[in-house]
């Protein structure tokens, strides 16, 4: 889904565990995200330069956030990271 500029919102089923390199970089429209609650691995650059994406909540299952997973996502302003990154 990399650089697909009017892409709105996402909502990933129950069953995704990996969020690849690069998937929604560059989806500039991208506002909201529903990670399903197995979503343990986050690949690097995966929301890279989502400019419109406020917030996000990771799930209790993540263990794993890439290098600059969320970078230049310039209206991030909310990330909730669970207690098995801590």
């Amino acid at each position: 889904f990399q650089d697909c500029d009017s892409l709105a919102g996402i909502s990933l089923g129950e069953f995704v565990t990996h969020i690849g390199e690069s998937a929604f970089e560059g989806c500039t429209s991208l506002a909201s995200i529903n990670l399903g609650a197995s979503a343990a691995h986050i690949g690097e650059s995966a929301f890279q330069d989502c400019d419109s994406l406020a917030g996000i909540s990771l799930g209790e299952f993540v263990t794993h956030i890439g290098e600059s997973a969320f970078e230049d996502c310039t209206s991030l302003t909310s990330i909730t990271i669970p207690k098995s990154l801590s």
